[in-house]
């Protein structure tokens, strides 16, 4: 096996936040939430009223749901917005559970694509086929036609994030915004879930029964959307969720024994790695991508987040975390999704080496 050669440990960076084991065993399973995605997903509530996400192993990808686990302490590390995935027991199995993003009844959480069809009808996502229309360019105007122009740096955090933990599914819906209702907007809320909710719409002012009633019948479903999210208050980007796609979990145990040993196919590995948002309908590596981003106006905001992230990593205190976060998970619940030690030392190596490459391009 060989050693990463990273650059100058930086003794500032403060501590990774360490994770904790929940047991969410007995917790009410929250069945009339749509959790989406193909995968084992549910929405607990605890004995506190409060609503979790939990996440367990995934046949096709075991370790998928650790990913989700080192990202959010890598995040804490590089003080990066990034949601708080801790490791959790759910009735005699193992998984990672977030808190539910959204703190009141009164908010909403708006993924990007929604925001994309509205401001651009022509993007259907769900046709693989137009997949090359999910562009920075398209985030980028439906960003400023719709006056979110001043998160396009949470947008850079995102993908540089991206890059460094090799995610290779943002995709439009694996980022959002959180808004609160206006009285409005919560009122064409209620029609969209109407058949899944008690529907209390006469009860509001008439003037807005009519108001919503004719945005609906002359612009659709699509301006309908547009005008709630022009009334939404209070409007904030998302932590950034969902990054199991990530961190080497497609890698067979086979591949990461191989790829420690072989410097020249760990490197191109780390090469290949894709980005899902396109440049101008052209699918490119992240470094590529944020390369084209360094030659654009936004050269100063990206500078400064690679600044800050190389600033704040330190190889050896992510190598600590890599080595002990799952110390108090169960032996006798792990089977065969605890994480092997090669595997920890893969995903270390691949970090630190997309670290020198970010640093790289400043």
């Amino acid at each position: 096996m060989y050693v990463i050669s990273i650059f100058t440990i930086n003794v500032k960076a403060r501590n990774i936040k360490m994770g904790k084991v929940i047991d969410a065993t007995g917790w009410q399973e929250l069945q009339w939430y749509n959790t989406g995605g193909t995968r084992a997903k549910k929405f607990l509530s605890s004995p506190q009223d409060v609503t979790y996400f939990f996440k367990k192993s995934d046949r096709k990808y075991p370790f998928e749901f650790w990913s989700e686990i080192i990202a959010s302490g890598l995040g804490s590390l590089l003080e990066l917005d990034v949601l708080n995935y801790d490791i959790a027991l759910y009735n005699g199995e193992l998984g990672c559970i977030s808190q539910n993003m959204l703190k009141t009844q009164k908010q909403e959480l708006v993924e990007g694509g929604k925001i994309m069809q509205a401001f651009d009808t022509a993007f259907q996502p769900d046709d693989k086929k137009l997949r090359h229309k999910y562009t920075f360019q398209l985030i980028e105007n439906t960003l400023q036609a719709y006056q979110l122009e001043s998160h396009i740096y949470k947008i850079f955090e995102m993908m540089i994030f991206d890059l460094l933990i090799g995610n290779s599914d943002r995709h439009q819906e694996n980022w959002a915004f959180i808004g609160d209702y206006s009285l409005l907007s919560q009122s064409i809320r209620e029609i969209e879930y109407a058949a899944k909710t008690p529907l209390e719409f006469a009860n509001l002012p008439k003037w807005i029964q009519g108001l919503v009633s004719f945005i609906k019948k002359h612009t659709g479903d699509e301006g309908l959307l547009q005008v709630k999210l022009a009334l939404h208050k209070n409007i904030t980007f998302a932590p950034i969720y969902d990054n199991g796609s990530s961190l080497c979990r497609e890698c067979t145990h086979e591949k990461v024994v191989h790829m420690l040993k072989n410097k020249i196919e760990f490197e191109a590995y780390i090469k290949r790695g894709l980005s899902e948002i396109h440049w101008e309908e052209s699918k490119i590596t992240h470094v590529e991508i944020i390369k084209k981003l360094l030659n654009t106006e936004y050269k100063l905001q990206i500078n400064t987040i690679i600044d800050k992230i190389i600033r704040l990593y330190s190889h050896e205190k992510f190598s600590s975390f890599m080595e002990s976060f799952d110390n108090e998970a169960p032996d006798e619940l792990y089977g065969e999704v605890k994480l092997p030690k090669e595997r920890k030392e893969l995903i270390t190596n691949a970090v630190s080496l997309r670290a020198q490459k970010l640093k790289e391009l400043l």
